[in-house]
């Protein structure tokens, strides 16, 4: 019994690497909503250049987030649209990694995260910075 737990746990990993990852520089929810890219940066007072996530959330109200070695912030902006209309999308249920940012998918909303810069999810109800 316990042989056939320890094989099942065992060969999860190989089902779950099936999956296709997105890993392009820029996507878009698939309600178009939200869109994120990875920007190259070189902040002011920081450690040299860098990568930048920068997301915009439009609906219900328009607001851009980074990503960054400054930790997460957050600011209203007009219609702003640092992507491209022709994005991958990143279906509901996927990941997506790129330059040590990662972001999960859900139909309630955004969450990227990056080891050392810190967290954030978005979505319709709002921003929550960990």
């Amino acid at each position: 019994r316990y042989c056939l737990v320890a094989v099942s746990l065992f060969t999860l990993p190989a089902f779950a690497g099936d999956e296709p990852e997105l890993t392009d520089r820029e996507f878009l929810m698939p309600s178009r909503n939200i869109g994120c890219v990875v920007q190259d940066v070189s902040l002011e007072g920081g450690s040299g250049p860098s990568k930048r996530l920068y997301c915009v959330r439009y609906e219900p109200k328009t607001i851009a987030v980074l990503l960054d070695e400054r930790g997460v912030e957050s600011y209203p902006t007009e219609g702003d649209q640092p992507f491209s209309s022709e994005a991958n999308v990143l279906q509901y249920g996927d990941n997506w990694f790129h330059s040590g940012f990662s972001c999960d998918s859900s139909t309630t909303g955004l969450v990227c995260s990056h080891s050392t810069y810190g967290a954030f999810e978005l979505s319709r109800k709002g921003l929550k910075k960990y």
